[in-house]
């Protein structure tokens, strides 16, 4: 293998990883996105305060701790029987909605 062929197989080995490392980052974004809003409950002030919290609480976590608590999360989770529950999220360079359908 000449030193040609040996750099274009190390820039895109670089390639693939830099693209995995970016795919990395969006799944951790959309599960602190998800886990932030997973345990929100009561009166309209007092939901800003806990989103809140919980987004400081996450801001720092790594993505295998949030897979840790993604699991503890949906498995406790109190699933209505019967029921279809469709989860939607957007995601855009400035805003991100979560919407339950």
């Amino acid at each position: 293998m000449t030193d040609l062929e040996l750099e274009e197989v190390r820039a895109e080995a670089l390639r693939k990883l830099g693209r995995n490392v970016v795919n990395f980052s969006k799944i951790e974004a959309g599960l602190k996105l998800f886990l932030a809003m997973s345990r929100v409950d009561g009166t309209a002030p007092t939901l800003s305060e806990q989103l809140n919290g919980n987004q400081a609480r996450l801001r720092k976590q790594s993505l295998g701790r949030l897979i840790q608590e993604y699991q503890r999360v949906v498995t406790e989770m109190p699933w209505p029987p019967e029921a279809e529950i469709s989860l939607l999220v957007l995601v855009s360079p400035t805003r991100s909605r979560l919407l339950l359908m």
